[in-house]
């Protein structure tokens, strides 16, 4: 097991004897769990990117993901966002659009730093992440009032 962390904590764990292929993309599929602050986190989204820019994406759900990536070392970059509420319809604007927020830090996600070494052969990624949920804005909370 391999340890790393800033701003949260990054376990890469392998898991021999699994059957994973590599396609010919050189991708392998890797699955994974991804915690805020202790408790698995409900919805987001995982970014992995290679020195060379290569970005692969995967949607959480329930705390878990499924990712096609290379082998090699990532920059880990995770977004949430909840939902505040949805304003009240007016003439013109009879269907308004939900309000929702990013409430996970930009150290976890804009500004990540957080790196990863995805190594050949490991099939499981596990992501702790760690630190204090941002707040909506004034100005989302306003559109809400209208």
């Amino acid at each position: 097991m391999i340890r790393f962390a800033l701003f949260g904590t990054l376990l890469l764990v392998g898991l021999s004897g699994c059957g994973r292929g590599v396609g010919a993309d050189g991708k392998m599929a890797y699955s994974g769990t991804v915690t805020w602050n202790g408790t698995p986190l409900e919805k987001g989204t995982l970014l992995l990117t290679a020195a060379d820019g290569d970005l692969d994406a995967a949607k959480i759900q329930q705390g878990t993901f499924e990712v096609r990536t290379r082998p090699g070392s990532k920059f880990v970059s995770v977004s949430a966002e909840r939902f505040l509420g949805t304003p009240s319809a007016t003439p013109a604007d009879p269907f308004p659009a939900a309000v929702t927020f990013q409430y996970l830090p930009e150290s976890v996600n804009k500004n990540s730093e957080i790196k990863t070494e995805v190594e050949e052969g490991a099939t499981s990624i596990t992501i702790e992440l760690t630190g204090k949920e941002l707040e909506p804005s004034a100005e989302l909370k306003k559109r809400l009032e209208k």
